[in-house]
């Protein structure tokens, strides 16, 4: 991947991150902080970029029974 690809990447990985944590998917924003803080460092994080990639899929009204659901009343998701 060229340099310029893995800084929209980060740029992505970044508002994956911040959304995740509006919204109260944590593991979305755990996934897009690791992303973010790996390319930074240098570093070329396919693994994480797949979990990430991963995670996304199985947000409900994405990938239908693997839905990760939506907190109810202060909660957090859970995955089906």
């Amino acid at each position: 991947m060229a340099a310029g690809d893995w800084e929209a990447v980060r740029r992505l990985a970044h508002q994956l991150k911040g959304v995740g944590k509006s919204y109260g998917f944590e593991g979305m924003s755990e996934l897009g902080g690791r992303v973010q803080d790996e390319i930074v460092a240098g570093k070329m994080p396919m693994g994480e970029v797949q979990a990430l990639v991963e995670y996304i899929e199985r947000v409900e009204g994405y990938a239908g029974d693997k839905a990760v659901r939506e907190p109810r009343e202060g909660g957090t998701p859970t995955m089906r």
